[in-house]
């Protein structure tokens, strides 16, 4: 069995790193001209450039959509046209995760008097950042749980920003009081769909961590061999070299589990072994994001803690995912009773 990317892999992460590499980032028409929003991409094929994004601390939009809204579209038979994000979370008791029971759904959707569809709730910590037009809203309505289109120009105002750690890819919250929406998906197959969604999303954005450690890494391997320190290059020292070496081979592992999360998704048999493949990248991805962006601030000492310094950015970027619809103590809790419970 061949366990290596193919020649049209290898060829796409190279054109994605060398485009991303430039001071401008790709607009949203460059990127469907690029072949980024195919369909025909599997998810293999997505987290290699989900892992590129990473790497160049690339705009958000992109990979927002392809996490959030990807799946969702294309059972619906749209084309992922606009940047596009998801909204899911309610206050409580409402759910919070992406899987999360959708009968405590309280975001509801009412169809008015000539057809309209209207939407009623309130949805906090939307995933946002620039350039994202549309939003796909999580609510109740007359045939049960379902999906629907709302562009946020038909907001009235702007929407609530909410304060985070990671200003690239701050959070909203919609107050939804009887906005017109679009059903995009309704019935009973919404909660697989949204299970097929977390599985996703947690997938690339594991990739995405991936290429944040290996940026920061770069970043501070190159560092720890010009800058010298007693007349010495400081990687010399083994308080410095040993740290980078550690950071790598987490890098390493969680690399492979990250694409092996990703072949998973490609094979639609079974969602258990999918669900632990999603929860093993998912930990070692964050924790790997994290070592590498800690030891990058380390590496730099104070220039490293300054806000324009990128390992700053790196550094929140991670905190961001690591955050992301569950922590990473809850994710070794899940992948503890998958191993626990498993039929060996």
């Amino acid at each position: 069995m061949d366990f290596s990317f193919t020649e049209e892999q290898t060829a796409l992460r190279d054109v994605a790193r060398r485009r991303l590499a430039t001071p401008v980032p790709p607009s949203w028409r460059e990127l469907h001209d690029l072949g980024w929003l195919d369909k025909d991409l599997d998810a293999v094929d997505t987290a290699l450039l989900a892992e590129e994004a990473g790497r160049a601390h690339a705009p958000s939009e992109w990979l927002i959509t392809q996490a959030l809204a990807q799946d969702a579209c294309h059972a619906a038979g749209r084309p992922l046209a606009q940047p596009t994000t998801l909204a899911w979370r309610e206050p409580e008791p409402g759910p919070s995760r992406l899987d999360g029971p959708l009968d405590a759904l309280a975001c509801r959707a009412e169809r008015a008097p000539g057809g309209a569809v209207r939407l009623y709730g309130i949805k906090t910590r939307v995933p946002y950042a620039t350039g994202i037009e549309v939003v796909l809203v999580l609510a109740r309505g007359a045939d049960g749980p379902g999906l629907y289109r709302l562009p946020l120009a038909a907001l009235e105002g702007e929407p609530r920003t909410l304060s985070g750690v990671d200003t690239g890819r701050p959070w909203l919250e919609l107050d939804l009081a009887g906005v017109p929406a679009e059903p995009l998906l309704t019935g009973a197959a919404t909660g697989a769909l949204m299970r097929r969604i977390r599985h996703r999303a947690l997938t690339l954005l594991a990739c995405e961590a991936v290429g944040l450690a290996r940026a920061a890494l770069d970043s501070a391997v190159a560092h720890a061999r010009s800058r010298s320190q007693f007349g010495r290059p400081i990687g010399a020292y083994q308080a410095v070299s040993h740290r980078l070496v550690d950071v790598y081979s987490d890098i390493e592992l969680a690399a492979s589990l990250a694409y092996v999360a990703a072949w998973r998704l490609n094979d639609t048999g079974d969602e258990d072994q999918t669900a632990t493949a999603v929860a093993a990248a998912t930990i070692a991805a964050r924790d790997a994001a994290l070592f590498a962006c800690e030891a990058e601030v380390q590496t730099f000492g104070a220039a490293g803690f300054l806000w324009e310094h990128p390992a700053t950015h790196r550094y929140r970027r991670a905190r961001w995912i690591s955050c992301f619809d569950g922590t990473t103590d809850e994710h070794r809790g899940a992948l503890g009773t998958a191993v626990l419970d498993a039929p060996w």
